[in-house]
């Protein structure tokens, strides 16, 4: 391998290695970068240059895009919600909280109707 070659080949494994390293980098072009990386250890053929992109990602690994719509709250939820600023609910700890308001849903029609009772 000419010289010229194997400092091209350092200087696109630096580049991935930087946008790997880069927290606002998408999973796609970390794996871009990965690929790119093994293409330029294993084999001697050319190497072309990915373009990678900046924007954050919604969530770390294996989450949603931004583009993606959230989901609506279920009945649930919605319930969770609303006792969760009574006082009553406010005093105990998250553990205990989240108990007691199982038990309250499970008390109502729509927790005994999801429930098969």
């Amino acid at each position: 391998m000419p010289m010229r070659d194997i400092e091209n080949r350092k200087w696109l494994a630096g580049i991935a290695m930087s946008a790997i390293a880069n927290p606002n980098i998408t999973d796609d072009d970390k794996y871009e970068a990965r690929q790119m990386i093994y293409d330029l250890v294993s084999k001697s053929g050319k190497v072309t240059i990915p373009q990678f992109t900046t924007e954050p990602s919604s969530r770390k690994r294996g989450g949603k895009r931004m583009s993606e719509t959230k989901r609506k709250p279920s009945a649930y939820n919605k319930f969770v919600k609303k006792l969760s600023k009574q006082p009553k609910y406010k005093k105990m700890n998250n553990k205990r909280r989240l108990k007691a308001i199982a038990v309250a849903w499970r008390k109502t029609p729509a927790g005994k109707k999801k429930r098969g009772k």
